[in-house]
């Protein structure tokens, strides 16, 4: 583990796909967000059918058709895209995901529970037109 929180594969391929249809004037193909994302394009698929079901990207199939929000980047705040993946976000289970404890209480206090807090409070607080504003993307080239 190379840090404390551990977003999945599809999390980190909905938030980039994301952010990339922020960026983008027109709708982008599954195919181009898979080279972007660095994912396998059925992944992605599966991923933006999920941002669909939330309501959150729309699809439009043949040519010239891809992906594109479903709403403003500015209307889209970061936990409804962790929850579309995710599912809704508990931060009373155990991150060491221990399903019995021999303790009573967490060997780590409240520590872990307090930055999974902030971590949530985090997502909440951001919008969608965030992530793009924090950090500029590369042009897209198309292919």
């Amino acid at each position: 583990m190379s840090g404390l929180f551990q977003l999945n594969e599809a999390t980190s391929i909905a938030f980039h796909g994301m952010a990339l249809l922020t960026a983008a004037d027109t709708p982008l193909s599954s195919g181009h967000l898979a080279r972007e994302t660095g994912s396998s394009e059925a992944h992605l698929a599966k991923v933006m059918r999920r941002l669909a079901q939330a309501g959150l990207v729309t699809a439009t199939r043949g040519p010239g058709g891809g992906f594109t929000l479903a709403k403003a980047a500015v209307n889209i705040v970061l936990l409804d895209i962790y929850q579309a993946i995710e599912g809704p976000f508990t931060t009373n289970e155990c991150i060491l995901n221990r399903k019995n404890c021999p303790f009573q209480c967490c060997l780590f206090g409240g520590f872990l529970e307090n930055i999974t807090g902030e971590f949530k409070d985090f997502l909440t607080r951001r919008i969608l037109a965030d992530l793009v504003s924090f950090s500029p993307i590369k042009p897209l080239v198309r292919k």
